[in-house]
């Protein structure tokens, strides 16, 4: 600065306020008197215990349908079903990089090329060092591919001694992390991205795609929050019931004459029921990346 100089300018850091609906998510199963005679029985702690099949396979459906939500979901709101009941999804974590984050595509099959365009993207965005590559099985099979390619020019173009001493690597192909100072990217399967019956069906992208998510804690501009934050979390609502049917982030509860806590009605069936309130919170989408494959 000149001597007797007056003030700069002020540089205002540019912060948006992003809004998110919380989602309602259930799922039930029903079995009747009859169908009950069809159950499991295994011991626990001395005691004889029966187990109705079909539980299980109910949670995991619930479970399924909250992760499908928030990772895909667009968000909306408006909606009404056929008995004009309000329907509202919260914006899952692919449409909300869609429209703040970055995207990058690749073609045939990935390779070191694409992992320079994702990092030299995500530096510009003041990325983190430290990424989490969240990708369908087809995908992490294209980069094994590209590997194998790689070291077919002998050993001097691969080394698998910085992962475990070698010996696994040059059997398994166990790939996961790539390591470009000082920027990692630490590779993991989402399996749902390549299931046929969900989001690998059909000519859906995501068995072909990426999502580099940023590791970490970032600055709260909110004064009344936490200093830092990470850049993703679930949120969720109290689901309600009683303590024993809360399990905290969802609730779990009976219906029916055969209900294990006691008839509800004179219906000779056993209905057990789950029900969660959740949503997604990203910070700096910015700094997120979807891979896919060009068409």
């Amino acid at each position: 600065q000149k001597e007797k100089s007056t003030g700069v300018d002020t540089l205002v850091p540019k912060t948006s306020k992003v809004t998110n609906y919380i989602q309602s998510f259930r799922e039930g199963y029903e079995v009747t008197d009859h169908a009950m005679q069809n159950h499991t029985e295994f011991e626990y702690n001395g005691q004889t215990m029966l187990h109705v099949k079909g539980i299980d396979d109910m949670m995991d459906r619930f479970e399924m349908a909250e992760e499908l939500g928030l990772l895909v979901n667009p968000a909306s709101s408006g909606l009404t079903d056929a008995d004009s009941n309000a329907i509202r999804l919260a914006k899952g974590l692919i449409p909300q990089i869609n429209d703040n984050g970055n995207t990058l595509e690749y073609f045939g099959t990935p390779d070191m090329s694409t992992i320079d365009d994702a990092i030299l993207m995500l530096h510009g965005a003041y990325g983190e060092h430290e990424y989490a590559v969240l990708q369908g099985l087809n995908l992490n099979l294209g980069w094994k591919n590209w590997l194998i390619d790689f070291a077919s020019g002998g050993d001097n173009n691969i080394s698998f001694s910085a992962f475990d001493g070698g010996k696994e690597q040059a059997v398994s192909l166990n790939f996961k992390s790539i390591s470009i100072e000082p920027y990692t990217l630490n590779m993991t399967t989402v399996d749902v991205f390549s299931h046929s019956d969900s989001l690998g069906a059909g000519d859906m992208p995501y068995r072909n795609m990426a999502i580099l998510m940023p590791l970490g804690m970032t600055k709260n501009p909110d004064p009344n929050g936490e200093s830092y934050e990470p850049y993703i979390q679930m949120v969720y609502c109290d689901p309600g019931g009683a303590p024993h049917q809360n399990k905290g982030n969802h609730a779990v509860f009976s219906t029916g004459a055969l209900a294990p806590g006691g008839a509800t009605d004179d219906g000779l069936y056993w209905k057990i029921h789950a029900n969660s309130y959740k949503s997604l919170e990203v910070r700096c989408r910015n700094k997120f990346l979807k891979l896919t494959k060009a068409a």
